[in-house]
């Protein structure tokens, strides 16, 4: 019976010491993804003002339609557009899971 005892007492402290070293790695993971998180939100903040102030540049199509300049504000602006879609769809899956 003392042998029983012994065993399990050990037993149950190896158990506390695996629980107690798998609680340490499942909070710094949950760290890890909310600074992903944050970082995520921001960025798609920093986008959608960014989507905002180059409408706001070309409000009356003057960059758009000028030659030289106009292929670079058109090749931003498509860039824009990607990335927008690309955070739409990412937040779309994400709001699903």
């Amino acid at each position: 019976m003392l042998i029983l005892t012994i065993v399990l007492s050990i037993l149950v402290i190896l158990l506390i010491a695996v629980i107690y070293n798998l609680l340490q790695k499942v909070e710094k993971l949950e760290d890890i993804i909310l600074r992903s998180d944050n970082f995520y939100t921001d960025l798609k903040e920093i986008i959608n003002m960014t989507s905002k102030k180059l409408e706001e540049i070309d409000e009356k199509g003057a960059f758009s339609s000028d030659d030289e300049v106009g292929w670079f504000f058109t090749t931003v602006r498509e860039l824009q557009q990607d990335i927008d879609k690309y955070v739409e769809q990412s937040y779309a899956k994400d709001s699903k899971q």
